[in-house]
């Protein structure tokens, strides 16, 4: 997909690989995504709170390669005081605190989800795995 920056004055190009929720409601009303931007760098949307994008790293040199597999890892801890952190290909590129959020994930979706002028674009999710790991 080519991801362009918007020359309107409205919202760039974007996509989601991946969006978790604590909300069990179909209302998905405070959630932690995973997103490219239009400049090519995978970064964490919503962190710490909803609507906002602080990051305590965020890379600007490791661009997201397209059209090859690409492994991306991603940590989430929801605690009191928690943050996420992506990696990719096994480099770190992206850490936030997070903030407003109950400690559970309710649900989680991998795929496609972009801003409503993105017309087209494919997505190949392979191997994924979801975990609970104590004490970290």
């Amino acid at each position: 997909m080519e991801l362009k920056p918007d020359s309107l004055g409205g919202e760039d190009d974007w996509f989601s690989f991946a969006t978790f929720t604590d909300d069990k409601s179909d209302n998905w009303a405070r959630t932690v995504l995973v997103n490219l931007n239009y400049d090519g760098f995978v970064h964490l949307q919503n962190v710490p709170k909803q609507g906002q994008q602080e990051h305590l790293f965020q890379t600007d040199n490791l661009r997201f390669p397209q059209r090859e597999w690409v492994e991306l890892k991603i940590y989430l801890d929801f605690r009191n005081g928690g943050y996420a952190k992506v990696w990719q290909n096994g480099e770190l590129v992206s850490y936030a605190k997070v903030k407003n959020i109950k400690n559970r994930i309710a649900q989680a979706h991998f795929g496609l989800y972009c801003p409503p002028q993105m017309t087209s674009g494919v997505v190949y999710n392979d191997d994924l795995t979801i975990r609970t790991v104590e004490g970290e």
